[in-house]
C-alpha cells in the first residue's frame, strides 16, 4: 500500500490522475535477485484520461472505482484516493468495498477502520486530502492495529453476507488477503 501510495503521489505531483486503481492494475515483480518483498508496479494510466460525464465503462475495477466516478464524473485525486483505500479494504478483508461496509468501518473504533473509512469515504471532501496524507495516517497506525474480519455467511438469496463481524478474528495491515489471525499482537514470520 505504501508502494501504491509513493507512486501515486509521484503522478498527482506531475498532473496526472490513474482513475483505474484496481487490483488487476497492481502487479507484484520479482526484484532482479528474486528477494523479498517484490516490486509494486502500478498499470494503465490510461483511465485517468476519460472525459467528465462519460459513463463509466464495464471494466473489472469498476467495484473499486470511487462513487463520483461511476456516476460518470471525471477521475480526481480524491478518486485515486478512494481507490487505494478500495485495494487496501480488499487486501485486509478479502472484498472490495460497499457503502455498508464502509459506515461499519467508520462506526469502529479501531484506528485502522478509521484510516480505511476515510479513504473510502462516499463524499469526495471528505476523504483524505491526498495520497500522502493516507500514507502518513497509515504509516502511523500503531504496529498491532487491526479490525474485525467480517464473517462470510449465505443470506436468504444464497450470497455471501460480509456484514456480521467474526467474533475474535481480525486483519492486519501485514496479514495476506483475507487472512483473519487471532486477536493480539501480530506474531513475527519465522526464520528461513
Amino acid at each position: 500500500l505504501l508502494e501504491l501510495a509513493a507512486t501515486l503521489g509521484v503522478c498527482h505531483g506531475h498532473g496526472l490522475v490513474h482513475g483505474a486503481i484496481h487490483p488487476e492494475n497492481v502487479w507484484a515483480v520479482p526484484t532482479e535477485d528474486g528477494g523479498w518483498p517484490p516490486a509494486i508496479r502500478l498499470l494503465d494510466l490510461g483511465a485517468g484520461l476519460l472525459r467528465a460525464g462519460a459513463p463509466l465503462p464495464e471494466w473489472p475495477g469498476k467495484p473499486f472505482a470511487a462513487p463520483e466516478q461511476r456516476r460518470g464524473e471525471a477521475p480526481t485525486v480524491a478518486g485515486d484516493v478512494f481507490g487505494l483505500g478500495a485495494v487496501a479494504h480488499l487486501l485486509l478483508l478479502g472484498a472490495p468495498p460497499s457503502e455498508e461496509a464502509t459506515l461499519r468501518l467508520a462506526s469502529s473504533s479501531s484506528p485502522l477502520a478509521a484510516c480505511l473509512a476515510q479513504a473510502l469515504a462516499t463524499e469526495p471532501r471528505q476523504r483524505f486530502a491526498s495520497v500522502q496524507e493516507f500514507r502518513r495516517a497509515w504509516e502511523a497506525l500503531p504496529a498491532d492495529a487491526a479490525l474485525v474480519a467480517p464473517q462470510r455467511r449465505a443470506s436468504r438469496e444464497g450470497a455471501p453476507d460480509t456484514a456480521a463481524p467474526l467474533e475474535g478474528d481480525v486483519a492486519r495491515p501485514g496479514a495476506g488477503v483475507g487472512d483473519a489471525v487471532e486477536d493480539g499482537p501480530a506474531a513475527a514470520p519465522a526464520a528461513a
